[in-house]
């Protein structure tokens, strides 16, 4: 699900045709233990069918792991989902659980070899507790080993992120009362109290959170289904103060919750943006569509990977003086604010119908980004292309190329991203795109149209400069 999600986010704009368009991540990388049965094949042809770009999802290294065990079984999970709308699982782990370190190791030495002259940007690693050889201090090598990989990233680094799932209940009498664990007891933690200090980016739901750190998340024990935030908050620390630099809570309808570690962790993670330290936000779920059919499967694999993407964001074009095309280059505007606005198809549609609907929704500017998307997603594709076809009239008339300014003494780490704030609410539209049965399978999502409704929905006016 994460690959799937990043291979949607791969390239900036629409693909228009004849158009060369800069990805925001070049590649997809999986590392897994599957085995030569129809399950393998499958999950090996879904992944290479993701995403606009051919082999866009290098499934080399999982192919030549699989070669090397003829004897393994690739781990599949059923999950029915029941009018009622509650899930069942049925889950074979099959060579899940014998997949160690070692075998992880090597696969990251065959990248290292392999991608010597590209740079890789981040690590995903998902669900040790369904890994009973990837733990402890074998996670811990695992992450060791991964940031060891991306030291060779021009730019200091990248970024190393843990998805947690199958977690269970923490047992202590302790689980019973407000307080739960203490620190102490996460970095004795058998699964993840040895990797916590490499991990950049932690990602966990509500449940998750409780089942780890035992604190009870409600506002009495009378009211468990009433969640109080600053329990949340509590039970977050626990990870700030293990020396996690950022833990990301999902919280189904109610969105979400992270929160980021002091100034001192983040140097030491130069790839994370230097504005998110000491940042805390809340961003609601965004809203669908009253008819939208809900799949929820895999939302906090998306929200994970779509907020990686949001933590990487940077402005290609500001680490060195270049002229670029108008027409191919146009997705990341947003996020340089020395850079000349370009119109898009959709900006073009909406400012035709501001001044109409500034008037219909009593100048809220929310409401009125929710009703021209709105109107927009349901165009027909001929007026979309129509749309398409006057923004590439208007750019020929302008110009062919455009000069952005840059300084050439600013590093890449001194560039512009996404506040943390931002980057949670894109998280979240991305995983919204994912539970909604209509955009599910959607083989790309349009980075510009997402930034817009990011930076449309008033949590805050201008990127900040790192």
């Amino acid at each position: 699900m994460a690959c799937k999600t990043l291979s949607k986010l791969c390239f900036g704009s629409s693909v228009v045709e004849e158009v060369a368009l800069h990805p925001v991540i070049s590649s997809v990388i999986p590392l897994c233990k599957v085995g030569a049965d129809d399950a393998g094949h499958k999950l090996i042809s879904l992944l290479e069918q993701s995403g606009l770009s051919p082999g866009y999802i290098d499934s080399h290294f999982m192919k030549a792991a699989r070669d090397k065990d003829p004897l393994a079984r690739t781990a599949l999970s059923v999950l029915p989902i029941y009018q009622s709308g509650a899930r069942g699982c049925f889950f074979d782990a099959a060579s899940s659980q014998t997949f160690d370190a070692n075998e992880m190791a090597e696969m990251l030495q065959e990248v290292s070899i392999a991608k010597n002259k590209s740079k890789i940007g981040a690590f995903i690693f998902g669900y040790p507790h369904l890994l009973p050889k990837i733990r402890g201090e074998n996670l811990a090598r695992v992450f060791f080993d991964a940031r060891s990989l991306m030291s060779k990233n021009l730019h200091g680094g990248g970024i190393t992120v843990l998805d947690i799932n199958g977690v269970p209940p923490y047992s202590s009498a302790a689980s019973h009362m407000r307080k739960g664990r203490t620190v102490e007891d996460l970095k004795s933690d058998p699964v993840l109290g040895a990797a916590l200090s490499n991990i950049d980016i932690l990602h966990l739901n509500e449940q998750e959170l409780a089942d780890i750190t035992g604190v009870f998340l409600g506002k009495t024990e009378n009211d468990a289904g009433v969640v109080n935030e600053a329990d949340i908050d509590d039970a977050v620390k626990l990870f700030i103060d293990a020396d996690v630099a950022v833990v990301a809570v999902t919280r189904g309808k109610d969105g979400c919750f992270v929160r980021c570690g002091n100034s001192k962790r983040f140097k030491r993670t130069p790839a994370l943006p230097k504005s998110w330290a000491d940042c805390t936000v809340m961003s609601q779920a965004s809203e669908l569509p009253n008819d939208a059919i809900i799949n929820s499967n895999g939302a906090g694999d998306s929200f994970t990977a779509g907020f990686l993407v949001a933590a990487m964001l940077r402005n290609p074009y500001a680490s060195s003086p270049k002229a670029v095309s108008s027409v191919a280059h146009r997705s990341l505007s947003p996020l340089h604010k020395k850079q000349p606005q370009k119109m898009t198809a959709y900006t073009l549609y909406m400012s035709e119908r501001y001044v109409s609907l500034k008037t219909q929704c009593d100048d809220d500017k929310k409401e009125i980004f929710r009703r021209c998307h709105e109107q927009w997603q349901n165009e027909t594709d001929e007026v979309r292309r129509n749309y398409e076809d006057k923004i590439a009239k208007l750019t020929s008339e302008n110009a062919d190329f455009i000069k952005y300014p840059t300084d050439d003494n600013n590093s890449f780490y001194q560039q512009q991203t996404l506040t943390l704030q931002q980057a949670a609410d894109f998280a979240s539209l991305v995983a919204a795109h994912h539970v909604n049965v209509a955009t599910r399978n959607l083989k790309h999502l349009d980075m510009q149209l997402l930034l817009e409704q990011v930076l449309a929905s008033g949590t805050s006016e201008e990127a900040i400069e790192i």
